[in-house]
Order: C-alpha cells, then sequence, then structure tokens
C-alpha cells in the first residue's frame, strides 16, 4: 500500500509542475470549464484534490459495512457508491449493497 501511494503522489507532483496549455471551457466541457472558472488558475490543484479525494474514498468504502453506510440518505448512499465506483455492472452483491439494507428495513 505504501508503495502505491508513493507511486500515486510521484504520479500527482510530476503532474503539478507539467506544462500544459489550458483547456478552453468547449474542451474541458461543462464540469471542468465550471471548476476553472470557480478556481481560476488553480483548478488544476483542485482537479488533482478531487482525483485523489475520490481514489481515497473508493479504498476506504471498502472497510466500511453495508449496515453502517445504509444508515445516511439514499442520494448520499448513491453518490459515494458512484464515486467508489459500486454502480452499475461493477456494483456490489446484494448483501454487501447498502441500498439493499435499506430497503429490507
Amino acid at each position: 500500500m505504501k508503495l502505491l501511494f508513493t507511486f500515486v503522489l510521484a504520479i500527482f507532483s510530476s503532474l503539478a509542475f507539467a506544462n500544459v496549455a489550458p483547456l478552453t471551457a468547449e474542451e474541458a466541457g461543462l464540469l471542468l470549464g465550471a471548476i476553472k472558472w470557480v478556481a481560476g488558475e488553480y483548478y488544476a490543484i483542485v482537479m488533482l484534490s478531487l482525483l485523489a479525494l475520490g481514489f481515497i474514498w473508493a479504498q476506504v468504502r471498502q472497510f466500511i459495512k453495508p449496515e453502517t453506510l445504509a444508515k445516511a440518505p439514499d442520494w448520499l448512499i448513491s453518490i459515494l457508491e458512484s464515486i467508489a465506483a459500486n454502480r452499475g455492472y461493477a456494483k456490489n452483491e446484494l448483501d454487501k449493497n447498502p441500498i439493499h439494507f435499506k430497503r429490507m428495513q
């Protein structure tokens, strides 16, 4: 796990020093354009932070019991499961799905 974090941090630090031409809002799409508009010249750091948080959540999510996560509202569970890539064809089995636990109660 330490090697994985070292690798991720090495990639992020090299991306921070990369000389990349800024994207226009049309090229980047609406979400990236909105983040660029809000964050200004720091949008690359904001995007890297969001990606890092998503990666960390995907790793931490596997240690949270579905019964515990089922206590959250449905919309929050959907967002958190989407960030952790547990939606669609990649979703967990029913006995590990927090929405299933919520419906069974």
